[in-house]
């Protein structure tokens, strides 16, 4: 939608400029198009797991079944865009954010208990695992640190005003207008990865066609 307002919807153009007003608008169409997209990815969804498990999913393939998964899916995706925007309103930080974060980390668990099963059980000589974790561990780190540097970077910018100041008043008062490195945030790496995805997406409507299949190879 951000896209969209860069003078490409006219309309979305106009409400990004109307303050407080606009932005309740472009939200409430951001919703909808997003409950529109759920709908037909749940669909999707459906006819690719199906059709991956040949048909031992959804044990009656009818029209309803597909409608009855899309809409019990895109019931969940509402109800967390509500909760995201409560936790946005009434709680810390980005609420979409914090509800993807929580569910990266719920898989953490899992993921260690892996590592260490293939890492370490049954192992005689455990020296490379150890140093595959103390790898994991520096670059966890470096990678954390770096994230919230390039977050947190601001280049400042002198301010000049024309009426004319002393040198030590100006040195006192010295005004900067600060800019984000980095004012997107993780927009563009989601856009980017709902981008490349696209194709697959489409392969689900289409699984036989000649086209998909060069997809999926």
């Amino acid at each position: 939608m951000q896209l969209l307002q860069m003078d490409i919807v006219p309309k979305f153009t106009e409400w990004a400029k109307q303050g407080d007003v606009g932005r309740k608008k472009l939200n409430n169409v951001t919703r909808y198009f997003a409950i529109l997209l759920v709908f037909i990815q749940s669909i999707g969804m459906a006819f690719q797991f199906n059709n991956y498990l040949k048909g031992a999913l959804i044990v009656d393939p009818s029209p309803m079944s597909y409608l009855l998964i899309a809409i019990v899916l895109t019931a969940g995706t509402a109800f967390l865009l509500w909760l995201g925007e409560q936790i946005t309103q009434y709680g810390v930080g980005n609420g979409i954010s914090i509800i993807i974060f929580a569910g990266i980390l719920s898989t953490l668990p899992s993921s260690l208990i892996q590592f260490y099963q293939q890492a370490f059980v049954g192992q005689s000589d455990t020296t490379i695992a150890w140093l595959q974790v103390a790898g994991l561990v520096i670059g966890l780190i470096l990678l954390t640190m770096g994230a919230v540097y390039v977050l947190q970077a601001v280049r400042k910018i002198p301010i000049q005003y024309a009426k004319k100041q002393s040198a030590q008043r100006l040195g006192r008062n010295a005004t900067y207008l600060p800019l984000k490195v980095n004012s997107a945030g993780v927009i563009p790496v989601i856009f980017a990865m709902a981008f490349f995805l696209l194709p697959r997406t489409l392969t689900m409507f289409f699984p036989k066609a000649d086209w998909a299949q060069l997809i999926h190879n």
